[in-house]
């Protein structure tokens, strides 16, 4: 069985510039840990505060 997550997030204007830095931090960790099928991080094209994960994980 598999399980799958999809996040948004808004970013403040002025804090966008950090959180996507804190953002792409985390992809290669999280796709490192065990059960993770695979983990990817968009940025919307319309508004780029706004942050798209999809993840999938073995359960």
């Amino acid at each position: 069985m598999t399980a799958t997550v999809i996040g948004t997030l808004r970013a403040r204007p002025e804090s966008r510039e950090d959180l996507h830095r804190i953002l792409a931090a985390t992809v290669a960790p999280t796709r490192a840990e065990p059960g993770c099928i695979n983990y990817d991080s968009h940025v919307d094209a319309a508004d780029p505060c706004v942050f798209v994960f999809y993840e999938n994980w073995r359960s």
